[in-house]
């Protein structure tokens, strides 16, 4: 005590000495995370200060202005507003007056940081900021919300909120509170299109505590992850306490504060442990290395189970069951931890017991020296819980998955499990795999039927067998409430109400069937029904009033013409699915008739006729006109006149030349599609994608055939000649008119199209393009310049050539305007970008590198790169950097951001190379972005990569429509893309993604340790043999796949250990799969071999590369190749018990269907990629082949057929589930698997 008297005394003097220069004690480099707690205090507490302390705080504050100001500057928007001190309010003039403005997303990053602060009061005040914030920028909110692709920054921001409420949940319920608030005004956020995982480091202690180093890893991993965290965000002294003598107990006992001593002299590993871990982590360690806490001995409590009982907290329950299992420690090196760690439990804060609970149940559950009577203890005391009458279970879920991780794939007692394992799926709503689960039962009883049928959506199916389970039990309440379910889902109301009104509503399950008839008499309008049903709640609440005020604003005569508009459209949906297509367009024209929303409804009307051949053409145009000219500046009503041109030019294109009329041979058909999709772009960018690529297209070859004659014509008369330079003329004043009033980005989202076309043969078109090309890189240069590098750096000799030569002498000699968020003009940007391109291409070709091995080099050294070329503006090439983001609203356009105002710069390039062992020698660079942050990017030599970039597009399109679909987007559906920037035509950077390892790479490391290497020579005769002849093909099933038994699935365990995790992977795996089969059949896509097909680590999702082998190419090879797409039994058997048949096929036939809803945009896009000239179709179209044509025309004829269903050669189509079915037999058929290329590996 005489100790600790002198030193306090000692400190005093200190302070006493210091007097108010103990501000400046602190390092510099630690006053920046010490400025936004100290204004909060001030703020928060300067009512309480006295007049001394008052003067103190100015000084502290005037001291941070002058003495601070950098520090100062990158906190400012951040601060606490200390404008409501009068004394103050100069000083906070000052600092206010550094805020630069900041965009709504930049606000919300910030509110973000500001709630993860480690200090409650700062987190408090950051959340009523926020809260006040959010009403005021509901706009933003609802357009990230109906946008193709929600802002990050609203998901983080959800993110961030309800880890906060998390983490302050029964420590400070204002917190808590304020957290709820803020999350009710962000709205429902759809959970399919928002990835709002929680991080979450894991420790997985494999040895249970019977490894020494283990253990200090254990111990270290505590320290970072929950103690410093709760020292740092406490303000109660005594837990600060408490943790500050855990901390010191576990350092010393695991031998860090020997090893630190010693710097690593002895006790080597555990000081590179210290070192590891982050250097904000140290600091808060360090004192604790030297301090001497010490506390009196815990007295020994006894604990009688079970300790859980209704009325008990959940915190003195946690606290008692967790600190008694700490106690019961089952070896030394448990004991070593486990006994400081007791200390920590006793307090308010519960993030050490909650953290150690799952480890200590372990522990003792599966340690020698605990008792069966102690096991049984822990596990009756968990299970006395799970019985308890809940709402929900909060970890019922996670042991759903955990029961398919542990049982799922037991292969042994597979028809056992698969009873068990469809209320599995069902429990954890994933209708896929209980499909699957339900194709492998030989027998489905009437329950199985329901349940299977009613996961699924089919409403009408499961109705059918409940009332064949209801004729034999009719007393079975729970039946019951499935029928009247199928029955509120698939719309019967009226048959739902007479079948509740036929039933005992006086027995004590009303309050389970009363729901579903208030819901089916609200919708049908039967007030007297619904008091009946509400009768019963009265005596509870009022909310039967507030219902039904609800329902007198909703008879009023607007609502009411609503609902008739929308009975009418649903009726003749209905008519139309059923087959009635005339008595569906009577309807519709009918209601078009009486509706004052006449434009509006003569889009739809008009498709409809169209489809259904029901209309004459000139009746059918006179619709589409009639809707165009009532809402002009409607963007759907121009889009659809535009599209039935569109198909009256392909009508008239598949005609003779003799047949064909004058306006399709003049061009005046074109021009029309082309006005009219001009005009649709002018209001919106809903058909962006479908408008924009044929507008060019059509554009384009109108100019290239002005002097052509028609194809079967000899000679073009004199007359057409000048009726088709008439209309070319008139055509391009027009497209010039509309192009000056567009936004820049619209064009930018066609740039590689633009670029490709820069060679046309017409010189006023090639005038237009350079006109189309410098304003987008004038608007947008730092994204746009990187699409031109591939003309600027051209090695041919060309008219392609000569014509990039001539915009580039364009865009020198353009205006010195300043570009945005850069200190430079174009011109220099332009010269920057140029130095850049240059370096790079060295960089791509120079080094000699002989190994097949992956190896590293220096990019000065080897590649002769020259670093002077950077700094560079432009953005770093990658997809988050170079995508446009498009409006949501139409009144937007114009004003509309493309691009975030915070673009990542490339500041420079690391030394360090990573050149890959392939033979092109492809490099890995490391770029560091404005931000500070690294950037992997792989330049490709020998590789023309302008193929790849035009299936980017494709496959972006294809996530765009995957999004918009309800089922594919509640399931995730999408393809993995990245950016592609070719250089030249044969050079080219590609976005690096991290975490990808090839299928090849982990089945052969999967089958070292077992003893199983593949002897190629063997096997390539053995496969030879098997596809001679049908007989033989046991060859190849039983001896050739009988070496290489199912390894995939155990990947997924290793890499994967926590049951959600691992079921999560799976899942994503199997519909990644599933995606890029379909669509990768639909483009002929092949060479799918081992080292083409990855997989990501950190989700388990399907990642393709190389797409140099398209439109069926593979059937060109010596050895043709006989599957659509990779499906070998390693991938099977990783999609689970069920293989293919569960979310595979149901994803397959999703993204299928899809395919062909989209067929228009989808051919659109493909045809201008196609009919590129810069491509291998068109270079390579007088190339003959026997087994496949590659000209364009047969090209898109075949993709044409695959989408619409048709097998090869056949002249029938098939539905959706045929094809898929046809397609997964042939990639599975052993014939075809044994008869692909040894390369291939179809044993893997």
């Amino acid at each position: 005590m005489r100790e600790r008297k002198l030193c306090i005394k000692a400190m005093e003097e200190m302070i006493v000495l210091a007097k108010e220069y103990i501000r400046i004690a602190r390092p510099q480099e630690d006053v920046e995370e010490l400025i936004e707690t100290t204004f909060f205090i001030i703020g928060q507490y300067w009512s309480c200060f006295a007049e001394e302390s008052r003067e103190k705080s100015k000084a502290l504050l005037r001291f941070l202005l002058n003495n601070h100001e950098a520090v100062l500057n990158n906190t400012v928007a951040k601060l606490p507003s200390l404008s409501h001190i009068s004394e103050l309010s100069e000083l906070w003039k000052t600092l206010d007056a550094r805020r630069s403005p900041l965009d709504t997303r930049a606000a919300f990053a910030l509110f973000i940081e500001r709630i993860r602060h480690e200090n409650a009061g700062v987190v408090e005040k950051g959340l009523l900021e926020l809260s006040e914030y959010l009403r005021q920028n509901q706009g933003y909110l609802q357009a990230s919300a109906i946008s193709e692709q929600p802002d990050s920054v609203v998901q983080n921001l959800a993110r961030a909120l309800l880890d906060c409420t998390s983490k302050y949940n029964g420590m400070n319920a204002e917190i808590a509170r304020i957290c709820a608030e803020c999350i009710g005004l962000m709205g429902c956020l759809d959970s399919n299109r928002l990835e709002t995982v929680r991080e979450q480091r894991e420790f997985i202690a494999l040895s249970n505590f019977t490894d020494a180093d283990e253990t200090t890893d254990f111990a270290a991993f505590v320290l970072q992850e929950v103690l410093v965290k709760s020292f740092v965000s406490t303000t109660d002294s005594s837990l600060q306490g408490f943790l500050s003598y855990v901390m010191q107990e576990l350092l010393e006992r695991c031998d860090y504060k020997t090893a630190v001593g010693l710097q690593g002299a002895e006790g080597e590993r555990i000081y590179r442990k210290w070192l590891s871990m982050p250097e904000s982590v140290r600091d808060v360690l360090l004192p604790f290395l030297t301090s001497r806490y010490k506390l009196a001995p815990m007295p020994s409590i006894k604990t009688e189970y079970p300790i859980f009982r209704t009325g008990r907290s959940y915190a003195n329950w946690l606290r008692q069951f967790t600190l008694d299992l700490l106690h019961k420690g089952q070896n030394p090196f448990a004991d070593i931890i486990f006994d400081p760690l007791c200390r920590a439990i006793r307090v308010k804060d519960l993030s050490v017991a909650i953290f150690m609970l799952p480890y200590l149940v372990v522990h003792i559950t599966l340690g020698n020296k605990s008792t069966q009577q102690e096991k049984n203890a822990v596990w009756n005391e968990l299970l006395n819980i799970l019985k308890q009458d809940m709402p929900e279970n909060a970890s019922y879920l996670e042991r759903e998955d955990r029961k398919l991780f542990c049982e799922g794939d037991d292969a042994e007692n597979i028809q056992q499990a698969l009873d068990s394992l469809q209320h599995v799926y069902a429990h954890i709503d994933e209708p896929d795999g209980l499909e699957g689960v339900s194709a492998n039962l030989k027998v489905i009883d009437l329950k199985q039927q329901i349940l299977s049928h009613r996961k699924a959506g089919r409403w009408s199916r499961a109705q059918t067998w409940c009332e064949v389970q209801l004729a034999e039990d009719p007393h079975n309440i729970d039946v019951q409430i499935d029928l009247l379910t199928c029955l509120k889902e698939s719309g019967q109301y009226d048959v739902l109400l007479n079948h509740v009104g036929g039933m005992d509503t006086d027995g004590p399950w009303i309050n389970k069937i009363a729901p579903f008839a208030v819901e089916a008499a609200w919708a049908t309008g039967r007030w007297e029904t619904l008091k009946k049903y509400l009768g019963p709640y009265k005596a509870g609440n009022h909310l039967d009033e507030f219902n039904i005020g609800v329902l007198g604003a909703y008879v009023s005569d607007k609502q009411y013409v609503l609902g008739i508009r929308r009975a009418a459209m649903e009726l003749m949906r209905l008519l139309w699915k059923e087959g009635h297509h005339r008595k569906a367009i009577q309807i519709l024209e009918n209601a078009i008739q009486t509706n004052s929303f006449i434009g509006y409804n003569l889009g739809p009307a008009a498709p409809t006729s169209n489809s259904a051949g029901q209309t004459h053409a000139s009746a059918l145009r006179a619709q589409y006109q009639q809707a165009a000219k009532t809402h002009a500046m409607w963007e759907k009503g121009h889009y659809y006149l535009g599209r039935h041109y569109k198909k009256v030019l392909e009508s008239e294109k598949a005609l003779t030349p003799d047949e064909q009329s004058d306006e399709y041979l003049t061009g005046e058909t074109a021009k029309l599609v082309i006005e009219n999709y001009l005009r649709s772009l002018n209001y919106g960018t809903k058909y962006l994608y479908q408008t924009l690529p044929r507008i060019l297209s059509l554009w384009m070859d109108l100019g290239a055939q002005v002097d052509k004659a028609p194809e079967g014509k000899i000679s073009l008369s004199r007359e057409l000649l000048q009726r088709r330079k008439t209309l070319l003329h008139e055509l391009n004043k027009y497209f010039y008119k509309h192009m000056q009033r567009m936004p820049a980005y619209i064009f930018y989202t066609a740039m590689p199209q633009i670029v490709a076309r820069i060679a046309h043969p017409n010189s006023d078109i090639f005038t237009h393009l350079q006109h189309i090309i410098i304003k987008v890189v004038e608007a947008h240069p730092r994204q746009a310049l990187w699409g031109l590098f591939a003309i600027m750096t051209s090695k041919q000799a060309s008219d392609r050539s000569k014509r990039g030569s001539q915009l580039l002498t364009q865009l020198r000699n353009s205006s010195g305007k300043r570009v945005d968020g850069s200190a430079y003009d174009l011109r220099q940007l332009l010269r920057m970008g140029e130095k850049l391109a240059e370096q790079l291409l060295l960089a791509c070709n120079n080094g000699d590198f002989q190994s097949n091995r992956t190896t590293h080099a220096s990019i000065t050294r080897d590649l002769n790169f020259n670093h002077r070329c950077t700094p560079c503006p432009l953005v770093v090439p990658i997809e988050a950097c170079l995508t446009a983001t498009l409006p949501t609203l139409t009144d937007n356009i114009k004003k509309h951001k493309a691009f975030s105002r915070d673009v990542v710069a490339i500041d420079s390039f690391l030394d360090d190379v990573l050149v890959l062992g392939s033979l092109a020698k492809p490099r890995r660079l490391t770029a560091r972005g404005s931000d500070g942050k690294l950037y992997n990017l792989l330049i490709k030599p020998k590789d023309d990569l302008r193929t790849d970039q035009r299936l980017m597009e494709f496959n972006s399109m294809i996530n765009r429509s995957l999004k918009r679909d309800a089922e594919s987007s509640r399931r995730q559906l999408y393809i993995r893309t990245y950016a592609v920037t070719p250089l030249n035509e044969e050079c080219g950077i590609l976005e690096w993604v991290d975490g990808l390892k090839t299928l090849r790479d982990i089945l052969l490391g999967l089958y070292k340790p077992r003893g199983i290497a593949p002897n190629y020579v063997q096997i390539a005769q053995m496969m030879k043999e098997a596809s001679l002849s049908g007989k033989n093909i046991t060859l190849f099933t039983e001896q050739v796949l009988g070496m290489f038994p199912p390894v995939l699935p155990s990947w997924f365990i290793s890499q994967f250990p926590n049951p959600s995790a691992w079921f999560a992977a799976r899942l994503k795996y199997t519909r990644s799969c599933a995606v890029m089969s379909m669509v990768g059949t639909i483009l002929g896509l092949g060479d799918r071999h081992g080292e083409n097909v990855l997989l990501e680590e950190g989700n388990g999702g399907v990642f393709h590369v190389d797409f140099n082998c398209l439109f069926d190419k593979g059937l060109t090879f010596a050895q043709p190749e006989r599957v659509p797409f990779r499906l070998t039994h390693n991938m099977v058997a990783a999609m689970g018990i069920y293989g293919y048949e569960g979310p595979f096929r149901q994803c397959s036939e999703l993204t299928l269907s899809i395919l062909r809803q989209q067929e228009e945009t989808l051919m659109t896009i493909l045809e201008a990629f196609i009919y590129d000239p810069t491509l291998d179709l068109q270079r390579d179209k007088k190339r003959k082949s026997d087994v496949v044509k590659l000209n364009p025309t047969s090209v898109v004829e075949s993709i044409k057929r695959k989408v619409r269903g048709f097998i090869g050669d056949e002249s029938i189509p098939l539905g959706v589930e045929g094809q898929v079915e046809e397609l997964v037999r042939q990639a599975t058929d052993p014939r075809n698997l044994s008869a692909m290329y040894i390369g291939w590996c179809a044993f893997l």
